[in-house]
Formats: C-alpha cells, sequence, structure tokens
C-alpha cells in the first residue's frame, strides 16, 4: 500500500509495481548518497508568488539514477504519459519555502519517498493556513495537483525534519 493525496480532486493515477518504485528510491535515502551530492541552496526573501522557493536546501539527485528512476516509473504508471520535473533529495533540516511553479502548469503528480518525519504544505491564497500533509514513512507518498499560470495557485512547500526524502516531480496526462 502507499499513502495518496489527491489535492485538487482529478484523482491519483494508478501505481503498479510499488515494490519497485519503494527499493529504487530506498536506495538513495540515506546519509551516504545524500552526502555524496553538492548542496542546492537559494537565499531569498519569500515571495508566496515565486515561481520557485525562495528558500532552500536540498540535493539533486545524480543523473545516472534519474534514468533508471525514469525506465522505472514508465512501469509504475503505464496509463499515464509524462515529463519529470524534479529529482531531489532532502537530509536532515532541508527545506524548500513556499512557491507555485505558475512557470510549469499542468497536473502535477510528487513522488516521495521518506526514512523520516518529512511533509508537504500547500494552500490556495497567501491569507490562508497551510494544510500540512505528512510522508509516509518507509513508504511511497503519492499527491496530486493542478498547476495554473494564473490565480488560483496552488502554493506549496516542503520540510524536512529528520531521516531522507527523494522527491520526484512529474506533470502528467492520465490516459483512461
Amino acid at each position: 500500500m502507499y499513502k495518496e493525496y489527491d489535492i485538487s480532486e482529478n484523482g491519483v493515477p494508478h501505481l503498479e509495481n510499488i515494490d519497485l518504485l519503494k527499493n529504487s528510491l530506498k536506495k538513495i535515502a540515506n546519509e551516504d548518497y545524500y552526502n555524496s551530492l553538492p548542496i542546492n541552496k537559494r537565499d531569498g526573501e519569500i515571495n508566496p508568488y515565486s515561481c520557485h522557493g525562495d528558500l532552500a536546501r536540498m540535493r539533486l539527485i545524480h543523473s545516472s539514477d534519474r534514468k533508471e528512476i525514469i525506465r522505472l516509473l514508465k512501469k509504475c504508471f503505464p496509463k499515464i504519459t509524462f515529463r519529470l520535473t524534479g529529482f531531489f533529495i532532502y537530509g536532515p533540516g532541508d527545506y524548500l519555502s513556499e512557491h507555485t511553479n505558475s512557470n510549469d502548469p499542468g497536473n502535477t503528480m510528487y513522488i516521495t519517498y521518506a526514512t523520516g518525519e518529512s511533509s508537504f504544505s500547500y494552500r490556495f491564497h497567501p491569507s490562508e493556513e497551510f494544510i500540512k500533509t505528512e510522508d509516509a514513512i518507509d513508504g511511497i507518498t503519492l499527491r496530486t495537483f493542478s498547476l495554473n499560470s494564473e490565480g488560483p495557485f496552488t502554493h506549496h512547500k516542503v520540510d524536512c525534519e529528520n531521516g531522507y526524502r527523494t522527491s520526484i516531480g512529474l506533470r502528467y496526462v492520465q490516459i483512461k
């Protein structure tokens, strides 16, 4: 089983071969792998309408592992066509501040595997409180939502309190 959040209420594509996906992401969600990668860090003033988080601390999954993950995702989601948009690993205390991804609209899915406490929070307007969704620990979490180039936006952010969190982002079209 896996955890899923259907934020825009458009449905969540069915995940096949969950154990293959879990084992692949689990291999890279660890201290040694994380420490072998350069830090991707941004320090800026938070703007809730930013396309990308103005404050960030995470690392990018190595390009050789991305190719394996893409091949695997085709087996795990055979009924969708997709384009990958993010390959991240977060360590203890890492984060990505509030942003909209309004420069890349479409149906969005984030696939995560976490070894500790981490979360994805969202809201539809900066005046609202964030809705926090927690990642499954030692499991797969799927989150789907819509991104718009103009409002209303899905403002979202990531926090990794402890452990390691791999996150794969994609834009997809569901084939029925």
